[in-house]
């Protein structure tokens, strides 16, 4: 094996991984949503518990960001931790950088296509949001803040699920376009993998490059 391929094998390896940890924590959001009302537990820590996997996950896509696109890394790069700063470096690296979501469709003739997700999904932009709007969920704010008028418990609820419900939408197909054009196609549950996380090189035209 060569140098080259046994960083590719790596760079898959690590990738999947953190797209298990993603799932993982949004298995723990889903559970929540869907038993949170029933939990023996207080209304407001569980809504505390999803919005820290929504930031972890917010985070962590933007790790794997950063992650698929070592080629574009300097040693700056390597140990940044801030969200905000990667996004911007990598956006302007390489314009094409963020995960695009797919949703594959079997046609008659056994051969499958990728149809573009037209939206819904959890964008560039509303990464960061979401990063920011969970991490202010996470602090108590001032002594004047406590005592303000709250959103509605069904409301943030809510608020959780829209949230949810775009990464999944962004993640569970998705693909990476390279500065190369070379294309990954990335699927979280896949049938054949015991439902791991599928990470394959594909053809542009397969996703519709």
């Amino acid at each position: 094996m060569t140098d080259s391929v046994r960083k590719q094998e790596e760079k898959r390896q690590n990738y999947a991984a953190l797209m298990e940890a993603i799932k993982a924590r949004l298995d723990v959001v889903q559970f929540i949503l869907n038993n949170g009302k029933t939990m023996p537990l207080n209304e407001d820590a569980a809504q505390e518990l999803c919005w820290l996997q929504l930031r972890m996950i917010g985070e962590t896509i933007s790790a794997a960001c950063l992650l698929a696109h070592d080629d574009l890394q300097n040693k700056r790069l390597q140990g940044e931790w801030n969200a905000n700063n990667i996004i911007a470096t990598l956006g302007n690296l390489h314009a094409e950088f963020f995960p695009r979501p797919v949703k594959r469709e079997h046609l008659a003739d056994g051969t499958i296509h990728m149809n573009s997700v037209p939206d819904g999904f959890l964008t560039r932009d509303e990464l960061l949001k979401l990063i920011g709007q969970a991490g202010n969920k996470l602090h108590i704010g001032s002594l004047k803040n406590l005592f303000e008028k709250k959103p509605l418990p069904q409301d943030i609820w809510d608020e959780i699920r829209t949230w949810n419900n775009k990464i999944v939408l962004l993640l569970q197909e998705h693909f990476i376009k390279f500065r190369d054009n070379s294309v990954y196609y990335i699927a979280l549950k896949e049938a054949i993998e015991n439902n791991k996380v599928l990470f394959v090189l594909a053809a542009p035209q397969a996703v519709g490059l």
